[in-house]
């Protein structure tokens, strides 16, 4: 025996907000949906060498920077900061690419994901002085949260070590998965 659920909208109890439509075609709406999507960094339209912008281990404020964005933010993103707070407890996907400049020596750059005050996930460029290139580096992990768990990226490498700041090359993102 099969059962045939036909609903349109499902609302929560309390206060008779939307939780899920579903329209003609099938497709499902979350209006509560959590997540973000950043772009740039604090450093702005340029590149920053790790000990101007604050030394090895500063936190990146993405979308804060003049001329930078906030593609989408549930509310639980903070620019300013460069921390995201977990609404509710889990799985969520986080995505982040940046920008890597060759310097004039031997050096390294990396930026990790932290969950609270654990390093989780890093991605590492070692530069050589014979390379005249620059470098993407990404990070994209799927994590278990807890409700208030925080999420940040820092910076880390020498102090001569250079990252982009625009909005082009750098962004951040995530997304509650269920």
């Amino acid at each position: 025996m099969t059962s045939v659920l036909k609903v349109s909208e499902i609302q929560d109890p309390a206060n008779g907000n939307s939780a899920l439509t579903v329209d003609s075609s099938g497709r499902v709406i979350k209006p509560n949906y959590v997540g973000f999507s950043v772009r740039g960094t604090q450093a702005g339209e340029a590149y920053t060498t790790i000990s101007s912008f604050g030394g090895s281990g500063t936190v990146i404020e993405w979308g804060s920077g003049t001329g930078n964005f906030t593609d989408f933010n549930s509310g639980h993103y903070v620019p300013a900061t460069g921390i995201f707070t977990a609404p509710v407890a889990g799985h969520y996907q986080f995505n982040m690419n940046m920008g890597i400049l060759r310097n004039d020596q031997n050096q390294d750059t990396y930026p990790i994901l932290n969950k609270n005050s654990t390093q989780w996930q890093y991605a590492y460029v070692y530069h050589d002085a014979s390379m005249t290139i620059h470098f993407a580096v990404s990070l994209n992990i799927i994590m278990e949260l807890a409700v208030n768990d925080a999420i940040k990226i820092t910076i880390h490498g020498n102090s001569s070590s250079e990252f982009y700041g625009g909005y082009l090359t750098n962004n951040f993102s995530g997304f509650l998965l269920g």
